[in-house]
């Protein structure tokens, strides 16, 4: 069995440069292979969340190569929502189609491995029915502001009242080292939700080198011509939670992104 390390809250923002992004991904996969246990063959996984009206998958399914100098190669698999990006080294990335939905109770919801489009702003529960019959992966992540209140409250009643749906919870590198571990993790792991997490990178300059250097990780195979047919099975056959890599944010970048966010919002 092979490393895999999985970056399950994947943006590439239209502010990025494309060949810086997949030179990081690459540098940072490599960084956090070896801290686990120095292994020098790894493949890693990018779990794409695109937001409504983007498609940088599909930019990149028009690609034939990709980083500096051109020197990862991109090569269709035999499904229209998978691509594998191979190094000199052999070391494989492969990147998975999915959405970012915003459902009726402003709860956002995460619909991984599929290219469907998906309504906005229909309830939590038709949101994630409808991502499990197109044969997606469900995910509720968490965000800054976005899991206290009233919302915190809808999720945890969902979460009760839902136990036997499929859908996962998810964490993101943006969450402060200093805050409390959100209560809902607890109880998603319990009911067997497991949390996933992954980078979830804000749109502003700084964050571009962030994919790759928070995720999960499991020693399993991809299959390279289904590679997301493979990573949904291994996700939804799960026993317990995935053991995480990489680390929270620190202080001083944490409140730096957020006022660089809020200031965006009001130009």
């Amino acid at each position: 069995m092979s490393l895999l390390l999985i970056d399950s809250h994947v943006h590439i923002h239209k502010m990025y440069n494309i060949n810086t992004f997949f030179d990081s991904v690459y540098n940072n996969f490599s960084f956090y292979s070896k801290s686990i246990d120095n292994e020098k063959k790894w493949n890693g996984v990018l779990l794409l969340t695109e937001m409504k009206n983007v498609n940088q998958f599909g930019k990149l399914s028009n690609l034939n190569s990709v980083g500096e100098n051109n020197k990862y190669k991109i090569e269709k698999t035999s499904e229209n929502i998978s691509l594998k990006i191979t190094s000199p080294e052999g070391n494989t990335i492969y990147v998975i189609a999915g959405k970012q939905i915003i459902a009726e109770e402003k709860i956002e919801v995460l619909a991984l491995c599929t290219n469907k489009d998906f309504e906005e702003h229909q309830s939590l529960s038709s949101t994630i029915n409808r991502i499990n019959e197109v044969g997606g992966i469900a995910v509720l992540p968490w965000g800054v502001g976005k899991w206290s209140g009233k919302r915190k409250e809808i999720l945890e009643k969902f979460i009760e009242e839902y136990k036997d749906e499929k859908f996962w919870l998810g964490d993101n590198s943006g969450r402060p080292y200093f805050w409390p571990e959100p209560s809902l993790f607890k109880i998603g792991n319990q009911s067997g939700h497991f949390v996933l997490p992954g980078t979830d990178a804000l749109a502003i300059p700084n964050q571009i080198k962030k994919t790759g250097t928070y995720g999960f990780y499991l020693y399993n195979e991809i299959d390279d011509n289904f590679p997301a047919k493979t990573l949904k099975k291994i996700i939804t056959e799960l026993k317990a939670p995935p053991k995480y890599f990489g680390s929270l944010e620190k202080v001083i970048p944490f409140f730096k992104n957020q006022i660089t966010m809020q200031l965006n919002k009001r130009k």
